[in-house]
């Protein structure tokens, strides 16, 4: 009989891990909201009885897991293994080990990839472990369930992952999100970089202001991405000024349009 895993947060993330779980589990699902279609397959139940499944993951917002943490914890079952999904690692790490009672195993986990790109299949994504409160034995059969759903597996601290995050994830979600206001031209004659720059731009306003805006809220080293690009970009125009001036002395009415 196939082993039973609850996800709590049925929302677009939740459903696609449903989705691919429920090929190798029995799912049971659990939202604080209305969960108006289900898919075939996967089983409804409260909040309440999901947390007292033997594995839980949790998929929710970023800015709601605190809360639900604290709903979940009187209902937690001894030596049950709770996962947290979040695109961030270090706060929802502090807060697990915070509110859930220390009978309870606990690891951070990021699939680097959202519902669109894994609607069809997981093969060839990536999914980032950071063991808190596990065994070496537990995590190898966590290790190697992920594999089997063809996905490739990274280990680091909550602190490496956020800083590397910041750098990768959280930049190409702004660089995307500013690009969705500039009103990039629909053309076929342009080249593979500028094709990139609109798969860029739809996959980051795709996902929700309030997964970038957690993004930006909980890891500290987001904070310090925005500036530096802004850096990057002023410097870059900078050097566009000085060109400028020195083709304006060379040929006379040369000059860069404002």
């Amino acid at each position: 009989m196939k082993k039973e895993i609850a996800i709590i947060g049925y929302g677009r993330f939740g459903k696609t891990a449903a989705h691919h779980l429920k090929k190798h589990f029995r799912v049971t699902v659990a939202d604080s909201r209305r969960i108006t279609k289900l898919e075939p397959g996967v089983r409804r139940e409260s909040i309440e009885n999901a947390a007292s499944k033997r594995i839980v993951i949790l998929a929710v917002p970023i800015h709601r897991l605190t809360l639900l943490l604290k709903q979940i914890s009187p209902f937690v079952t001894p030596g049950s293994l709770i996962c947290d999904v979040c695109s961030v690692k270090e706060e929802p790490v502090k807060w697990m080990k915070q509110y859930l009672p220390s009978t309870v195993d606990i690891l951070g986990v990021h699939p680097l990839f959202g519902p669109d790109s894994a609607r069809q299949s997981l093969e060839g994504r990536t999914a980032v472990l950071c063991p808190v409160r596990i065994s070496a034995a537990r995590l190898r059969r966590v290790r190697s369930m992920l594999q089997k759903l063809r996905l490739t597996i990274g280990r680091m601290s909550p602190a490496q992952h956020d800083r590397l995050m910041a750098k990768t994830l959280f930049l190409t979600q702004m660089i995307g999100r500013g690009l969705g206001q500039v009103n990039l031209p629909e053309t076929r004659y342009a080249t593979q970089h500028f094709r990139f720059l609109h798969q860029l731009v739809n996959t980051a306003n795709n996902d929700t202001a309030e997964l970038f805006n957690d993004m930006y809220r909980y890891n500290r080293f987001a904070r310090k991405i925005p500036a530096a690009v802004l850096s990057s970009f002023l410097n870059t125009i900078s050097t566009l000024r000085k060109e400028e001036i020195a083709a304006s002395q060379l040929y006379g009415e040369y000059s860069l349009p404002v």
